[in-house]
C-alpha cells in the first residue's frame, strides 16, 4: 500500500509539472491608435463651407478668429460652426460636430 501511494504521488507531481510548464504567458494587449477624423466645417449662420480640418485644429482656429473660448458644449454659447462628414449641400444628415463660442 505504501509503494502505491508513492507512485500515485509522483504521477500526480509529474502531471502537474508537465501541465504547468508549457502554458503561454499572457501578452499585453496591442494599443490601437484612433484614426484622425477630418470634417468639412460650415460657418454659421449662412452655412458656407469654411474649412476641412480636425475638431481640435478647427477649435483652435475659431478661438483665434473670435477671441473667445470655443468648444462643443452648447450651454451659454453661440453656434459658430458645424462639422459634417461630407461637403455636399444640402447636407446628407445631421452635423457630426457643432462648435460654440462663449463670448
Amino acid at each position: 500500500m505504501k509503494l502505491l501511494s508513492i507512485r500515485m504521488f509522483f504521477l500526480a507531481f509529474l502531471l502537474i509539472l508537465t501541465g504547468s510548464g508549457f502554458t503561454k504567458k499572457a501578452k499585453a494587449p496591442k494599443v490601437v491608435k484612433p484614426a484622425t477624423v477630418y470634417y468639412y466645417f460650415f460657418e454659421q449662420p449662412g452655412d458656407w463651407l469654411y474649412d476641412f480640418n480636425t475638431t481640435a485644429a478647427e477649435t483652435n482656429q475659431q478661438w483665434a478668429m473670435y477671441g473667445a473660448w470655443v468648444d462643443e458644449e452648447a450651454g451659454g454659447g453661440t453656434l459658430v460652426a458645424r462639422g459634417y462628414t461630407f461637403s455636399t449641400i444640402p447636407h446628407q444628415g445631421p452635423p457630426s460636430v457643432s462648435l460654440y463660442a462663449h463670448f
